[in-house]
């Protein structure tokens, strides 16, 4: 089966002197992943770690386990600083009162936003999903929109049955990619924004996970979006004017699809609109960083976004070796603008 990507990318040496890297939860999660090994190998060395949350953590067992997972680092990592960047101010409130040092910085804004943008296609499809095979995404309340496609993977942790159970219950949908063959081949960035721009809108389904980095996909490729309550973030993007959020079931999500598809809005308006409430969380990024490397040099990290910032802060084309010598050595430069 086609399964997801590994996480072994999903981190990005932003600073080499002084040490700054953005790093995913979960890769923290082993200390026998090779950015495990990196950070002890660094652990007598200052180095701030920015930690991008990949699910909701508006739940006290989730804090408790972040806030002993940091700990646990902590007590082989004594020089290391360790900054929760949060997806809502719900839950930075949250994180602060477990004592995390945390800043409200949306993962969607790491974005490369020249990746996803709108095209002149014909539209071949009322509605488009790009979601896991998996039960929280909650495909079965996209059941009634007649002209449906979808983007999918195999997640690891889910069980088989529901896997299979999912991808038969939507059988009737056009299927982008066939995530049960047995091929490691993905997506590229150019053939997902192909095919969102085929599709009239976006879909948004699950109650509760992170802050949906497909969400924000749509609304750079100009998508209005249908989504149902929720919590994990995806909201902060969101806005009336191009989204809708209904109940959950099938006869909502359809009407709420057919109302956006009439309305024909203007996709350059919403992509526009998202790019701005993006620029406010990259400042978040911009400002922290600033902060932490004039503390020790007094320079500027950089005035605006970078362009050569890689798509989500993954250091996907990176070679390992090269951020581990980067830190190593204190170059000039990170791998990335190099």
């Amino acid at each position: 089966m086609r399964t997801e990507k590994p996480p072994f990318k999903s981190y990005l040496v932003l600073s080499t002197d002084p040490s700054v890297i953005f790093v995913k939860d979960y890769v923290l999660q082993t200390r026998k992943s090779l950015i495990g090994a990196m950070l002890e190998s660094l652990r007598y060395r200052p180095v701030t770690l920015l930690i991008g949350l990949s699910w909701c953590h508006q739940n006290e067992y989730l804090i408790k386990s972040l806030t002993g997972l940091i700990e646990r680092r902590k007590a082989s990592l004594k020089r290391h600083r360790f900054i929760v960047l949060a997806n809502t101010n719900d839950e930075a409130e949250l994180l602060q009162e477990a004592g995390l040092e945390t800043a409200v910085c949306h993962q969607n804004a790491f974005l490369d936003e020249t990746l996803y943008y709108p095209t002149n296609q014909t539209k071949r499809y009322d509605a488009i999903y790009d979601a896991a095979l998996a039960p929280f995404k909650r495909h079965e309340l996209a059941g009634k929109i007649d002209s449906l496609a979808l983007i999918s993977y195999v997640k690891s942790d889910v069980a088989l049955d529901d896997t299979l159970r999912i991808a038969q219950e939507n059988r009737h949908a056009t299927w982008l990619n066939n995530p049960l063959v047995n091929t490691s081949s993905w997506l590229s960035d150019s053939e997902i924004n192909h095919f969102l721009n085929q599709a009239r809108v976006g879909l948004c389904l699950s109650a509760i996970e992170g802050a949906m980095y497909a969400s924000a996909q749509y609304l750079l490729a100009g998508l209005p979006v249908v989504t149902t309550k929720n919590k994990g973030g995806r909201d902060v993007l969101l806005d009336a004017a191009y989204t809708r959020w209904v109940e959950d079931d099938p006869d909502s999500v359809a009407a709420a699809v057919d109302e956006l598809a009439r309305l024909n809005i203007d996709p350059h308006a919403i992509r526009n609109a998202t790019l701005k409430k993006i620029s406010a969380h990259r400042k978040v990024l911009l400002d922290l960083l600033n902060k932490l490397v004039g503390d020790k040099t007094g320079n500027q990290w950089a005035a605006e976004w970078p362009a050569g910032l890689p798509n989500r802060l993954y250091s996907d084309g990176i070679p390992f070796h090269k951020s581990l010598i980067s830190l190593y050595f204190k170059s000039r430069r990170a791998p990335w603008a190099e």
